[in-house]
């Protein structure tokens, strides 16, 4: 059946022009369904890619590398631990070895007794090279009282914090190890 309004278009070069037959409407259909067909598949990419952009973005954001720069990471009482450097001290909860941290000013107790206090800073320094300290660790170091020449480094992990200083191969080196109270 040919509606009045339609043109014959040829299906495939070759064939007879009855085969099939289209009219105007049928192919404004035709061109609508493909339209919208590709219009939500273009919406669901659309949404898919801006999903993807916005948790990349908040990846980035969330995931700031911890450089150890700030005081405030080190803010709080810690109690000695542990000293290692030719030999390893244990030492039990209790000993009165503690150093306090306030956002600027430290104080160090030695079995209770206040030894010293002054002002503490931090600054980002990646020069620690220990031999048996992995790379990407202690790139941050601690200067007590403006005195820059005693090169301390720390790194926090929990409720860990740890100073090295000191050349392993050659002085034997030191870590000591203090625990948040």
């Amino acid at each position: 059946m040919v509606c009045k309004h339609s043109r014959h278009i040829p299906a495939f070069a070759g064939m007879t022009r009855n085969f099939m037959i289209i009219s105007n409407t049928h192919l404004f259909l035709i061109y609508a369904t493909v339209y919208y067909l590709w219009l939500s598949i273009a919406k669901k990419v659309m949404k898919f890619t801006s999903l993807l952009f916005i948790l990349s973005i908040a990846c980035i954001i969330s995931c700031k590398k911890n450089t150890g720069n700030t005081s405030a990471n080190i803010t709080g009482t810690w109690e000695l631990r542990q000293a290692s450097g030719m030999t390893t001290i244990n030492y039990a909860p209790g000993n009165g070895d503690s150093l306090v941290f306030t956002a600027s000013t430290y104080k160090k107790y030695t079995k209770g007794s206040l030894e010293k206090s002054g002002k503490y800073r931090t600054v980002p320094d990646a020069s620690y090279n220990g031999l048996v300290v992995p790379s990407s660790e202690y790139k941050t170091r601690i200067i007590y009282d403006d005195d820059a020449s005693a090169k301390i480094f720390f790194q926090r992990s929990g409720n860990t914090l740890n100073f090295i200083s000191g050349l392993f191969a050659d002085d034997s080196g030191s870590i000591v190890t203090y625990e948040l109270q």
